[in-house]
């Protein structure tokens, strides 16, 4: 049992209360251990109540702030273990400079605080990212930010603990910028990926340099495996994106919907048309199963947010499902323009005539491919044209 706890055992047989300071120490002597995962989940929850547009001030205030404590802590981390391992002195050695030095007297505190900023930034990369795509076109990308959480929790030994760590900083730094960088440049695409991945690379190089004055053999005899494990970092990064795994940050689909008929009217707002809901359908926005009468044609409506000033092309792809073939085919894609700022996302639609009966979806896609969403619907031939109902969008 630890002198402190000793002490406050001691101080409540006396029978006077103990102090605010030996209750903290007591109470993370026996729960420290579990503190860095606590601190990890406290983050994530407070991003997931706080975070709204990725091109909001507050919101790049406080993720960037979490970068900088994690870029922090893991400089703190190091000058820690330089205190621990001086001189290659012994525990008794090791607690006496530990005790002198203000870095390694907090030196427990300094993981807690890393994994509170780590879970914060984990949580907006994951509210921007689903926000972004969709878990059928992302999941490899999913079960990566996972691979890396779990990980952070079972890789105990020192050395392996201090590459997986750099691994994982440079792993945010490069979420991080992939992430700001389009919203800063108001522009996506793959060049700013690529921009954002260089950029990450020398940040990180700076701050190794950085570390390496701090504890120069540490680093020297880490050196191939960091290397080689952020390079494949950067590789499969670049793979993820450029095989439309990514989600196309930082637009973000807000709303898309099947009508029979779309219209802009003067004051801008879209008017839209679709069946008359029944009893068990109190929700219902728009189609899907579309009853078309003949000469009718289908509307597709999408809503895609972007951040102000960004512009780009959106693409409608129509897709039929080929019963004999087994597999969807494009029938043809409607492209438009949209700019950024709208906090319902830049409204635009496409229609389609003399379309058969069956399945069918529109994919809302990038000029590249990437997909941010999908409305799938069943097309039905009847005889009279059914009874509409008309909103606004």
């Amino acid at each position: 049992m630890s002198d402190v706890t000793t002490q406050t055992e001691e101080t409540i047989e006396a029978g006077t209360v103990p102090s605010l300071w030996y209750r903290a120490q007591s109470f993370f002597d026996q729960w420290g251990h579990r503190l860095p995962l606590a601190f990890f989940i406290g983050g994530f929850i407070f991003d997931t109540f706080t975070l709204t547009r990725i091109d909001q001030a507050w919101d790049q205030f406080i993720l960037t702030l979490h970068l900088v404590n994690v870029t922090v802590m893991v400089l703190l981390m190091q000058l820690a273990w330089r205190v621990r391992r001086r001189d290659g002195s012994d525990d008794e050695e090791v607690s006496k400079a530990q005790s002198k030095s203000w870095v390694g007297k907090y030196a427990h505190w300094y993981p807690n605080l890393f994994q509170l900023s780590l879970g914060a930034l984990f949580s907006g990369f994951f509210i921007f990212f689903s926000r972004s795509g969709t878990l059928v076109e992302s999941w490899p990308f999913i079960l990566l930010l996972i691979g890396f959480l779990v990980g952070n929790e079972l890789f105990k030994d020192r050395y392996e603990r201090f590459v997986f760590q750099m691994s994982v900083y440079y792993f945010v730094l490069f979420l991080f910028l992939i992430l700001f960088v389009p919203v800063i440049l108001s522009k996506i695409g793959w060049v700013i990926f690529l921009l954002s991945g260089l950029l990450s690379l020398g940040l990180f190089v700076m701050i190794v340099l950085l570390i390496s004055r701090i504890i120069p053999r540490r680093v020297e005899k880490t050196k191939e495996t960091l290397t080689l494990s952020v390079l494949g970092i950067f590789a499969l990064m670049n793979v993820l994106y450029f095989t439309n795994i990514i989600p196309p940050i930082p637009l973000a689909l807000k709303d898309v919907g099947i009508y029979h008929s779309v219209t802009k009217l003067r004051d801008g707002t879209y008017q839209v048309q679709y069946e008359s809901p029944r009893w068990y359908q109190p929700f219902k926005r728009s189609e899907k199963d579309f009853n078309r009468a003949p000469g009718m044609s289908v509307y597709a409506f999408a809503s895609v947010f972007a951040p102000t000033d960004l512009e780009t092309t959106i693409l409608h792809d129509w897709e039929f499902y080929d019963e004999q073939e087994g597999e969807w085919t494009s029938t043809g894609k409607v492209v438009y323009q949209i700019t950024g700022g709208r906090d319902g996302g830049f409204r635009g639609f496409s229609f389609k005539d003399n379309v058969q009966p069956g399945h069918w979806r529109v994919n809302v896609e990038t000029q590249r491919g990437q997909l941010l969403g999908r409305k799938t619907f069943e097309i039905h031939e009847i005889e009279k044209q059914p009874e509409l109902v008309t909103s606004t969008r």
